[in-house]
């Protein structure tokens, strides 16, 4: 039985080294806030030109241990455009990502220390992403958005862990959350081997909902 434990706990703490070497693609991790009504973001305007805050103070400092525990941060275009983020890692004391911008409208202007994965007029972007993925050398990628990419990721089986913040906080209209696949198995903190990977299943009053590709931790 200790065995087995231990067993279980090694697959858990080392699921990103055990996915690249087997599969030669980074372990992508995609996470998101929503809100209690299913948006991840309100309506854009001048009196709000966004983004609108989701998830709670405690959330976002888990968020920045969350960057650091991984090898690259990606968001896509549309992300990059309206919010200009710094995805840095600010909050915590830990490695800063190599960030990314996944565009399928071609090369854009970007802050120095940004790697750009453009796939303009590419027949199928997503086999380019995939392959600028395995290229990368980078074990884990930390994807935080927008909607549309996390969604195509969702939808062609690019991913291998999924974190939502819920937040009760109502929005009444907005941008609607990625929609995640009925084969996505949902992992309890009691049933994961205790880690140095915080994953609780509430900070504050934000649930954590963690979703697996595969079961890792039995």
């Amino acid at each position: 039985m200790t065995v087995g434990i231990e067993e279980a706990a090694c697959r858990w703490l080392n699921r990103r080294f055990f996915h690249a070497i087997t599969t030669g693609m980074p372990y992508l991790v995609l996470k998101w806030a929503e809100s209690a009504d299913g948006f991840i973001d309100g309506i854009r305007s001048i009196e709000h030109p966004g983004p609108y805050r989701i998830s709670n103070e405690a959330s976002r400092t888990y968020v920045h241990q969350w960057r650091s525990e991984e090898a690259g941060i990606l968001v896509g275009w549309g992300t990059y455009v309206a919010d200009e983020p710094a995805l840095t890692v600010r909050e915590v004391s830990g490695a800063q990502p190599q960030r990314i911008l996944w565009s399928t409208r071609g090369t854009w202007d970007v802050e120095e220390g940004w790697k750009i994965w453009a796939a303009k007029r590419h027949p199928k972007p997503w086999e380019a992403f995939q392959r600028f993925a395995r290229e990368s050398g980078l074990r884990s990628i930390f994807i935080e958005g927008g909607a549309a990419t996390l969604q195509s990721l969702l939808d062609h089986g690019l991913w291998n862990e999924v974190r939502i913040l819920r937040s009760p906080i109502e929005l009444g209209r907005g941008v609607p959350a990625p929609k995640m696949p009925a084969s996505a198995i949902l992992s309890r903190a009691e049933n994961r081997p205790e880690g140095i990977q915080p994953l609780p299943d509430a900070i504050g009053d934000n649930a954590v909902d963690v979703y697996l590709l595969s079961i890792l931790e039995s």
